[in-house]
């Protein structure tokens, strides 16, 4: 394995060397929270252009537009990647992923607990609404492998002069796989209308989401293909290789409609205050299926365990629809001075193979960022549950200290309380119930945190601590449970960047400390990016060359139940293996694109890559990329 590294980084130091005589800059240190100055070079776009944005959730503050262009990320195509630490997910783009950090993410009332496709799914806060007076267009296409596994994404945005604009977005993920029964189809697409009245007072947004995730359930590879099959020097062929089911599908669907409607109770050119009242209609129609038509062999009951009822198959279905009314008001200067208070309720009408049931979630809901001082501010975060998901609540406060250049520090504590989600309360499965009911107490728990950022030393991190009471999780055989013991986590992420003339770095890092490591995530897990940036060609090209290496010891890892959608233990381990791409960007104006070479290791060694038990990495592929910036 050593040598196998060794002639890794040779190569890439040849191939660094080589392009080095032709560079001549280094790209800006980008920071980690939004930016606000805009990347694109503004001598190739007309003075006129004006590339600011806000979204949804706050009209009053404005972005300005980043291109993403020769960044950390922009050879990335696959959402689970484009962040400091990867998802895992069952390695194929669009396949089901988790977090591999613990994250709490707590919720007021009612939660499907079917969420490992929202990594890929649009939002509501998706939608960029630009303050541009010419149509904005962005498109990004990248195939692997023939026709049959491609990512597609485009953004469309316009500003009339009447008040009117648009914002469309679309993505495609088509990734046919290499293994049997793998396929994976994410389609999600967005549609926004904004309408803004002559006296700039009212201001109404028409949007309709329509998110689609589909995949094939193999199961994963069989025992035998893991521990002997996959290892023959020669065997290239992975559409051989056994899996344990050939027809099980999954399909997630999702169309939400909402009518946002803003009113402003004073003139902005009177006051650095806006006064705003906000009303939310809101539709949203989702289900979630999975369906396996015939479970008669034993590979089924290796695949299924205790869902293996019958052998008539596994039917799965949920159908929840809800209807969603807010009322919020807002005081805000658009910068650092934004307090939100509002109340909101849901009525959620659920479907279950037949069994019905309603939901009825009423909270209040408040934000306030205020500032004490030119550098100091408080932050907080209120929601509290007083319908159905009474006794619900999450409470979040922290203190910002952003001294310029020098030091950003936040750092507070949240206290959190919420009802276990549906999937955990009840699964049904051909129309009987596996479990109902469940009486499972609420989890209580409380996170401590503290983020940071020294930009003169490029060095960002975050540290947190939490606790939970009553933690659910699905143990060995996939069965939900309730933890008797206190759940403790603590976390530590960092990430620096390090530049020499024309050669940078980008270190990320996860530590992760666990008093029951009840979720099987890594402990460790690290990401490192080294490149070479620069123009080529008489300044004609400007590009990026360089490698990038994921590390991940070696760890007691999750299975993955297709039939909760949902991650559980194993007592196997996931050996370690590091990932290693070699890729090359390139930005000719507006125009990118990107050549990489995805997991070289595989070129030296016939041992898989996994990140769930029993779900290969893909082996040695080339891909490439294109993206298209238009302003016309």
């Amino acid at each position: 394995m050593k040598i196998h590294l060794y002639i890794i980084a040779i190569l890439t130091v040849i191939s660094i060397h080589d392009l080095s005589a032709q560079v001549r800059n280094s790209m800006d240190y980008a920071r980690m929270s939004q930016a606000r100055n805009d990347s694109i070079a503004k001598s190739n776009l007309p003075d006129t252009i004006i590339l600011r944005y806000f979204k949804l959730s706050d009209i009053t503050t404005f972005y300005d537009f980043q291109d993403s262009t020769l960044d950390n990320f922009f050879h990335q195509y696959d959402p689970a990647k484009r962040r400091w630490i990867d998802y895992q997910n069952l390695g194929n783009a669009g396949s089901a992923s988790r977090a591999q950090t613990y994250e709490s993410n707590p919720y007021i009332g009612f939660d499907e607990g079917l969420n490992q496709y929202d990594l890929y799914n649009f939002k509501l806060d998706d939608f960029r609404f630009y303050e541009n007076n010419t149509p904005l267009t962005n498109v990004f296409f990248t195939p692997v492998s023939g026709q049959q596994n491609f990512v597609i994404r485009s953004d469309f945005a316009r500003s009339f002069n009447d008040g009117t604009s648009i914002s469309l977005n679309y993505r495609r993920i088509r990734q046919q796989g290499f293994y049997t029964n793998q396929l994976t189809k994410t389609t999600n697409f967005g549609v926004s209308l904004r309408y803004q009245s002559e006296n700039k007072r009212y201001t109404g947004f028409l949007s309709m989401l329509s998110n689609v995730n589909e995949e094939g359930q193999n199961g994963g590879i069989t025992q035998f293909a893991r521990d002997s099959l996959l290892m023959q020097p020669g065997f290239g062929d992975r559409s051989l290789v056994p899996i344990l089911t050939d027809d099980a599908q999954t399909r997630h669907q999702q169309k939400q409609y909402s009518l946002i409607n803003y009113y402003q109770l004073n003139k902005p050119e009177k006051s650095n205050i806006q006064y705003l009242l906000r009303y939310d209609l809101k539709y949203d129609a989702r289900y979630y299926k999975f369906t396996d038509p015939n479970t008669s062999n034993a590979q089924d009951s290796i695949a299924y365990g205790l869902f293996n009822k019958e052998d008539r198959g596994i039917r799965f279905y949920n159908k929840i629809n809800k209807i969603s009314n807010a009322f919020y008001a807002y005081a805000s200067n658009g910068e650092r001075l934004n307090i939100r208070a509002g109340i909101v309720y849901d009525r959620y009408s659920i479907d279950q193979l037949g069994i019905d049931s309603n939901f009825d979630n009423l909270f209040l809901d408040f934000k306030g960022d205020v500032p004490i001082t030119k550098s100091l501010a408080i932050k907080s975060i209120g929601q509290l549950g007083i319908g159905e998901g009474a006794g619900d609540f999450h409470l979040r406060g922290s203190l910002n200290l952003d001294i310029g250049s020098w030091i950003d520090i936040n750092g507070g504590a949240a206290f959190y309380r919420y009802t276990p989600d549906l999937m955990s309360r009840s699964l049904i499965l051909n129309s009987r119930p596996i479990w109902q009911e469940n009486n499972f107490t609420k989890p209580v728990g409380s996170d401590l945190f503290g983020e940071f950022e020294i930009p003169k030393l490029k060095i960002k991190g975050a540290i947190k601590q939490s606790l939970v009471t009553n933690a659910i999780y699905y143990d060995a055989t996939s069965t939900v449970v309730q933890s008797d013991d206190i759940f403790s986590s603590t976390s530590i992420t960092l990430m620096n960047e390090i530049r020499f003339r024309k050669i940078g770095m980008e270190n990320y890092a996860l530590l992760q400390i666990f008093n029951d490591n009840i979720y099987n995530l890594p402990t460790v897990h690290s990401k490192h990016n080294i490149h070479i940036t620069g123009y080529l060609f008489d300044k004609a090209l400007f590009a990026r060359m360089g490698t990038e290496v994921r590390l991940t010891p070696s760890h007691t890892g999750a299975s993955f139940s297709p039939v909760t959608g949902n991650f559980f233990q194993s007592s196997e381990t996931i050996d370690f293996y590091p990932m290693t791409d070699v890729y090359f960007t390139g930005k000719v104006k507006t125009f990118r694109f990107f050549i990489r070479f995805e997991n070289i290791n595989n070129i030296f060694s016939n041992k898989v890559a996994y990140q769930i038990v029993n779900y290969p990495q893909f082996d040695f592929k080339f891909r490439f990329g294109v993206s298209w910036l238009l302003l016309n």
